[in-house]
């Protein structure tokens, strides 16, 4: 059941009105406490930050856009779909488009579209992972013309994963499906870093999380910037991580990472260490599910 959501530029009162007499919410909470908290906690969602999900603010010159949700949308209605992010990018008619993204993934299909749509776009888009660029966000994040990270943010690759049921002949094509998607993910990741085949697939086989220095030194990110406040966080509850990364776990310092010849950290480099992977970090990683989702 989708929630309703504050429109832009609808004042709090306004919106817990619309809230409490909508159809669904008046079937779904029949109780008016119950749905008067409801409609509150929607309320507060928007309040709590000036861009809420997602927005594109266009300017005189240039445009931003903000991409802080989940990618693709779940049962309840709720993320970005291309439908809605394409439609709305095509009217921008900018020289300059600036990218933020605080995503914790979504659907793969969502997410290339997206991707490509950002890519075809004219404008030069600059890309700012504000807080956490994870599996098809981060793809997202590689389709513009330059990466810039805050220090404290985090990148995320990983092989996509999923269920399916039916016939063994069912499971086997959902495997090469699985295959596929890998092997297009891993063409976006070599095409921005120029790294091995061999070094990629091992770092997505791992859920790899990166700091800024780890992703600048693979080649993920072009810039590293200061560290951003990071009251406004991803959501990782859809995702199903164990122990997704938290805020205290994100180091602000600046930090060197080296790659060797083969691709890999230095780890005699001065403040290096290996990038995060799901066996020293206990994660499980959230690719795609029956509609492919990274």
């Amino acid at each position: 059941m989708p929630l309703p959501k504050p429109e832009k530029g609808e004042e709090h009162d306004e919106f817990v009105s619309r809230c409490m007499g909508d159809e669904t919410m008046v079937t779904d909470f029949p109780d008016e406490k119950q749905r008067y908290a409801v409609c509150e906690s929607q309320s507060k969602k928007r309040e709590e930050s000036d861009v809420s999900y997602y927005e594109i603010r266009a300017k005189a010159e240039s445009a931003e856009v903000w991409l802080y949700d989940q990618i693709g949308e779940d049962i309840f209605g709720e993320g970005t779909t291309a439908k809605t992010f394409v439609a709305e990018l095509s009217k921008l008619k900018t020289g300059q488009i600036d990218l933020h993204v605080n995503s914790a993934g979504g659907s793969v299909f969502d997410g290339m579209a997206i991707a490509n749509a950002i890519a075809r776009h004219p404008a030069k888009v600059t890309a700012y992972v504000d807080g956490v660029a994870a599996s098809i966000a981060g793809v997202i994040a590689l389709a513009g013309d330059k990466v810039v990270m805050a220090r404290n943010a985090l990148f995320m690759v990983h092989d996509p994963w999923g269920m399916a049921m039916g016939t063994s002949n069912d499971i086997r094509a959902y495997a090469d499906v699985l295959d596929k998607v890998a092997s297009t993910i891993k063409g976006v990741y070599r095409d921005k870093t120029a790294l091995p085949d061999e070094t990629l697939s091992e770092l997505m086989a791992a859920e790899t999380w990166m700091t800024a220095a780890e992703a600048h030194a693979y080649g993920f990110a072009d810039e590293i910037a200061p560290a951003l406040d990071m009251a406004a966080c991803a959501d990782f509850s859809p995702f199903n991580y164990k122990h997704p990364p938290v805020n205290e776990s994100v180091a602000t310092e600046p930090e060197t990472v080296e790659i060797d010849d083969a691709g890999e950290p230095d780890a005699e480099a001065e403040d290096s260490g290996e990038p995060a992977n799901s066996s020293d970090m206990d994660l499980l990683g959230y690719a795609i599910g029956l509609s492919p989702t990274e």
